[in-house]
């Protein structure tokens, strides 16, 4: 698996007030709410939308691009290159959209070879989506907008990594009773957090199998070595703090076992 640099700074301001994952916030229905991100130079980014926008197209969501930066797309095996050419700049050379298919070999559906160029249709980033973007040029600011989804549910197949966010503006404890995707895992389910050089690697043991033997949480530090901030050796078992996340951070999981499915609500808070 590629690996990509995570650098995310997120706020997210509802009509309601600020969701975090302390908060009990009282909020109407279409509730609306931004979140402002930094694309410092150089390197990888790991972003998630966290709003409804129109229909969620790289033109709604990343309005903060002025051309150059490099959008990957997980496709379930590899990721769907995508370079931004700048507005108008692809569609004013008969392309599709701004962006063209920057993949070896190009590979993105729907892609047009212009002259030698392959020019891809704009890249759609709904909510519960990650991405990564890269960005070459100078520090760039980003603000998502839209509409707060309330409910969400996603299949997490056995036996594929999937690059996934919660599709509710909400960061802490990835076991939060908004974010609850531990309500969805039975055990032996890894979580891929990118920490700026690599993965910190949670292993899921099953509700109450870490704390009960003494542990912080239920997820034991998987990675090689063992690296993740707080753990704890047990036996020579090193027990990690519950994984966290920040408004529009994805993650990678892979579920080993049956298919599941992780539900989110925030109707009931």
């Amino acid at each position: 698996m590629r690996t990509k640099t995570l650098l995310l700074s997120a706020a997210a301001l509802l009509a309601a007030g600020i969701v975090s994952s302390q908060a009990q916030a009282v909020y109407s229905q279409n509730v609306v709410g931004y979140a402002s991100v930094v694309l410092p130079s150089g390197g990888f980014e790991m972003f998630a939308n966290p709003f409804t926008n129109g229909n969620n197209s790289a033109s709604n969501v990343l309005t903060g691009l002025v051309g150059g930066e490099t959008l990957y797309i997980w496709n379930g095996n590899g990721y769907y290159e995508y370079n931004y050419l700048g507005l108008g700049n692809g569609t004013g050379a008969g392309g599709p959209s701004d962006w063209l298919d920057a993949g070896s070999p190009t590979n993105i559906p729907g892609d047009v070879n212009i002259s030698g160029n392959f020019f891809a249709p704009t890249p759609v980033l709904p909510p519960g989506q990650a991405f990564f973007i890269q960005n070459l040029g100078a520090t760039e600011t980003n603000t998502f907008t839209g509409v707060v989804a309330t409910t969400n549910s996603v299949t997490l197949t056995s036996g594929h990594y999937l690059m996934l966010a919660s599709a509710i503006p909400v960061g802490g404890d990835i076991s939060n009773n908004i974010i609850n995707l531990t309500g969805s895992l039975v055990g032996g389910e890894t979580v891929y957090v990118w920490n700026g050089n690599g993965y910190y690697n949670y292993n899921y043991l099953g509700a109450g199998n870490g704390t009960g033997a003494g542990g912080p949480s239920d997820w034991l530090d998987a990675g090689s070595p063992t690296n993740i901030p707080g753990d704890v050796n047990i036996s020579g078992n090193f027990f990690a703090p519950d994984p966290q996340i920040k408004v529009g951070q994805g993650f990678f999981i892979l579920n080993v076992g049956s298919s599941e499915q992780w539900n989110q609500s925030y109707t009931n808070h």
